[in-house]
């Protein structure tokens, strides 16, 4: 790699995790955290191991931000299922395939079902056309990845299982540490009630980032640091929506941190993740 492409992969890095800190502080400040516990809230959970190396810290910031889109689309939707925002979620999920195409088509198919409960409609005939209208945009993007795979022979680079195969009890445990980042996304989610119709698609969309992450995982392709920085931005959205009530900020501190500080804690300890 030379100098010019390396650069240019930081540049992206940062230019990603500014735009993400940047929507983060204004997101929590809309929720009434003060100035200082958005700042240290989005540093935290930006403070991810995935981001000490270009190819890895680009990619994972790629995913987190398809992830932080697709959650914000489904909320908007979850309230209103006006045409803006059924594209809106059409188009986020279609943008997904393209970044993660296994995650992303997962989550085509999970988020209208997560979905469900809060679509309003008079009949079958109303819920079934909102279903074909939020899914039709990401059906042609899985048309579109299929012919440039199959007909171009164009492969998307970031997310080929490129990983040598490891041994069984190496893989063993870099899966079940990927399966325990779920924890603290799924304790806000809980908090926040999953009877809210966006704390349950949130969760639900938690659940398919750990899901893919595990099975790829299973397959010689770890995902332990991409999946963590997937997560703490959708942990940093479900705290987002909390009500206010005394000791909110610490009580989300201590979450986003705690949170960060395993995902330290289990990439330090888990050899070969940062080969890329």
């Amino acid at each position: 790699m030379n100098l010019s492409h390396l650069f240019l992969e930081w540049l992206a890095l940062a230019a990603l995790l500014a735009l993400l800190f940047s929507l983060f502080v204004m997101r929590l400040r809309a929720a009434q955290y003060s100035p200082i516990s958005a700042t240290v809230l989005c540093l935290l959970a930006l403070a991810q191991p995935a981001y000490l190396t270009a190819v890895i810290g680009l990619r994972s910031a790629l995913f987190a931000t398809a992830a932080y889109a697709t959650a914000t689309a489904a909320a908007a939707f979850a309230k209103r299922q006006d045409p803006r925002r059924i594209v809106l979620l059409g188009s986020s999920l279609a943008g997904a395939q393209f970044i993660h195409p296994v995650w992303g088509a997962a989550a085509s198919i999970v988020v209208p079902l997560a979905l469900r409960g809060s679509l309003k409609g008079s009949g079958p005939g109303r819920v079934a056309g909102l279903y074909i209208s939020v899914l039709f945009i990401p059906a042609f993007g899985v048309i579109t990845l299929l012919y440039l795979s199959l007909v171009q022979h164009i492969q998307l680079p970031h997310w080929a299982i490129a990983h040598a195969a490891r041994d069984g009890v190496q893989t063993l445990i870099t899966c079940l540490l990927t399966l325990l980042t779920i924890g603290p996304p799924l304790l806000a989610a809980f908090f926040l009630g999953l009877e809210d119709s966006t704390a349950s698609v949130l969760a639900a969309l938690c659940l398919v980032v750990v899901a893919i992450s595990v099975g790829l995982g299973a397959l010689g392709q770890t995902q332990l640091l991409e999946c963590a920085a997937a997560l703490s931005v959708l942990l940093l959205l479900i705290v987002s929506r909390w009500p206010q009530f005394r000791g909110r900020a610490l009580r989300t501190a201590i979450l986003v941190g705690g949170n960060a500080s395993s995902c330290w804690i289990f990439a330090l300890f888990t050899p070969g993740l940062f080969d890329a």
